[in-house]
């Protein structure tokens, strides 16, 4: 349920130091295995003055609800400054491998290791068998309804948006700010590699997935104008990309998360483009200015108005001024 020693690793961290900013990242694999020092890298290249520390509470295979969990559980000692998830695909595609929503796609996995003991080893060894895995493809082909059946798995929306809600309430009750990002997707890619072209195991599911992503993105950017919460769809990111960035539907190659020598110097390259578009764009804005109302409490001097996220929830700006604008005003009035 839990990563290795997380009641050492999260449990016993020190409150985070001077102005530096604390993000708390939950999700699954995807954001398990994003490196931490790109992300911080990132937000630092944006705002230079600003330390960042990146906690990430992400584990393999983890769906929204599983991420409640461990904010509840950790959040709180953490006493993180955002709450940031990067999330989404386990909690549409395990849909389409369980017989209903919010049954966990290995529960009759676990069940069969329980009640056959004996035959764990022969039911561990097959699950990893390529061969057993490409019949279940198979039947999972069979299974799977049409396109316009997508209502048939639509209903494991509600529970993600809902989980997406306990983050949010656990993030005003801890005093963070909260991004809710929504992981991107290899379907809307349009402009395949290689590689990409080559991976077809999921193709038949790959009209369904887009339907659900887009049903569950309205549902997302729904509560974000009502709640007040930046959310960032990152389902289409790489759209017109022609590099190399999945090895399947969802998870991301090596290089896609990183910023090697030669791609630091190009902001608009795929790497800076993940870790910043993604995450530094709202993220970043979130942070700076809880933490710039931190010191200017202690400093005597007055904080920033109310977040304002043009271009997450409001594009028309309806006349608000942006963040950026009241940090340069008082950086020159300083």
């Amino acid at each position: 349920m839990y990563g290795p020693d997380w009641d050492q690793v999260l449990g016993l961290l020190p409150p985070p130091k001077g102005n530096v900013c604390r993000v708390m990242m939950v999700g699954a694999s995807v954001a398990a295995h994003f490196p931490n020092d790109v992300l911080e890298r990132a937000l630092t290249t944006q705002y230079e003055r600003q330390g960042f520390e990146i906690i990430n509470a992400a584990y393999d295979g983890y769906e929204a609800r599983q991420e409640v969990i461990v904010a509840s559980l950790w959040g709180p000692r953490l006493k993180p400054d955002l709450l940031l998830s990067l999330d989404g695909t386990n909690d549409l595609e395990h849909r389409l491998r369980g017989k209903k929503a919010g049954e966990f796609y290995l529960s009759r996995t676990y069940e069969a290791f329980l009640s056959h003991p004996l035959l764990a080893p022969l039911y561990f060894l097959a699950s990893h068998s390529q061969a057993y895995n490409a019949m279940l493809r198979i039947y999972a082909r069979r299974g799977i309804g049409a396109l316009d059946a997508v209502e048939q798995y639509s209903d494991a929306i509600p529970i993600y948006t809902d989980a997406q809600k306990s983050l949010n309430q656990l993030a005003g009750g801890m005093g963070a700010a909260r991004l809710m990002v929504l992981q991107p997707f290899s379907g809307y890619k349009s402009r395949l590699s290689k590689e990409e072209a080559a991976f077809t195991v999921f193709k038949y599911r790959e009209g369904l997935m887009k339907a659900l992503y887009a049903l569950a993105s309205n549902q997302i950017a729904g509560m974000s104008k009502r709640d007040g919460v930046p959310y960032l769809d990152g389902g289409s990111l790489f759209v017109d990309v022609a590099d190399h960035i999945f090895t399947d539907e969802a998870h991301l190659t090596p290089d896609t998360g990183g910023l090697s020598p030669a791609r630091q110097s190009n902001r608009d390259d795929l790497g800076f483009c993940l870790a910043s578009a993604l995450f530094a764009l709202s993220s970043a804005m979130h942070i700076v200015v809880r933490c710039w109302n931190k010191c200017a409490l202690k400093r005597g001097r007055s904080g920033l108005e109310p977040l304002y996220f043009g271009a997450v929830c409001d594009p028309k700006n309806e006349g608000k001024r942006s963040i950026a604008d009241q940090l340069a005003d008082m950086s020159s009035a300083n």
